[in-house]
This record gives C-alpha cells, structure tokens and sequence, in this order.
C-alpha cells in the first residue's frame, strides 16, 4: 500500500451506487502526486474513468439508469428521453462547485473568488 497521498476510488460503470458513490477502492487506490488523468483500473486503456472524469462518468451512469427506468414512467417508446441526461448534466456542474468549495476549505481560502479555481489548479499541477 502507497503511503501518503490522494486516496481515490477505481471508478468504473458497473460499482457506482444509485447514490453516485464509487464502492470500489481496489489495490491501488492511491496518487502519490496529483495527476487528473490518473487511471486506477486495468482496463481503461483509454482514460474514460480518469480521477479527474469521475463527475462526468457520475452523470453519465445515472443518465443510463434513468432511462432504463423510464418505461416504468412512460411506456411510450416515441417519447424522447431527454429529461434523464438533462438531469444528471446538471449534476456535473453540481459536482464541480462542491469540488471548488472543497478546495477552498483545504486552501484555507474564506472568501470565494473567480480565480480560486484556477489557483488551486495550478498548485495542484505543480
């Protein structure tokens, strides 16, 4: 096991909760140096479930369970199911304020400012 660093989760489709919670750490589930593009599984060659998509793969995830579930609200199959990628598109920007309030918490920042994010970014990345 690393020691120190960013405990993150192996995030992939099939062990997100309905709650939009990972349930995976697997066996390397720490980055010793931030990296957003960091990949904690095996398989994702391509980085779809890269640490710094998780929010967007969140979204995604519940849009699919939301339109699996729709035929139960609406047995019409003409019907466009918009609404449940609609929804889960507002969770991105949801989760990217929480994110930003985070790490002003972690900076110590009291008052929030435009440039936060991009200050935190670029302490992240150097």
């Amino acid at each position: 096991m690393a020691t120190g660093g960013l405990r993150a989760r192996v995030m992939n489709t099939d062990n997100m909760s309905i709650a939009g919670e990972t349930i995976d750490y697997g066996p390397c589930a720490f980055m010793d140096a931030y990296n957003p593009e960091t990949v904690f599984s095996s398989i994702d060659r391509n980085g779809r479930y890269a640490y710094g998509k998780q929010p967007q793969i969140a979204g995604w995830n519940l849009a699919r369970l939301g339109e699996a579930l729709m035929p139960l609200f609406d047995p019409d199959p003409e019907k466009p199911w918009r609404w449940p990628t609609k929804r889960c598109s507002a969770m991105a920007r949801c989760s990217a304020k929480a994110y930003l309030a985070g790490l002003r918490r972690k900076f110590g920042l009291t008052t929030a400012r435009d440039e936060d994010g991009e200050l935190a970014q670029s302490f992240l990345s150097s």
